[in-house]
């Protein structure tokens, strides 16, 4: 399955993700789709940042998203938390 296909299946009307996918490698699929919509060269706060990813989903779980885009490598974040950017 290629990534618009996995992205197709996981999509609502609204083009947001409407669930969160088990496997991994699909996982990663929606990470780069969620980080691709979201502006380059801007320092957000936690709470701009997690605007930002309810835009492209329907389902609850922002939060973790938001820690697999980073722990994925897709955004930087300073040590306390009060930054976030894309990589």
């Amino acid at each position: 399955m290629n990534a618009d296909q996995i992205i197709g299946r996981l999509r609502d009307g609204s083009d947001k993700l409407s669930r969160w996918p088990r496997k991994q490698k699909q996982q990663f699929v929606c990470l780069e789709y969620i980080i691709n919509k979201i502006p380059n060269s801007i320092r957000y706060t936690e709470k701009e940042i997690n605007s930002e990813i309810k835009k492209w989903i329907s389902f609850a779980d922002h939060v973790r998203v938001r820690r697999q885009l980073i722990d994925f490598g897709f955004l930087g974040r300073t040590r306390d938390g009060s930054q976030y950017w894309r990589l």
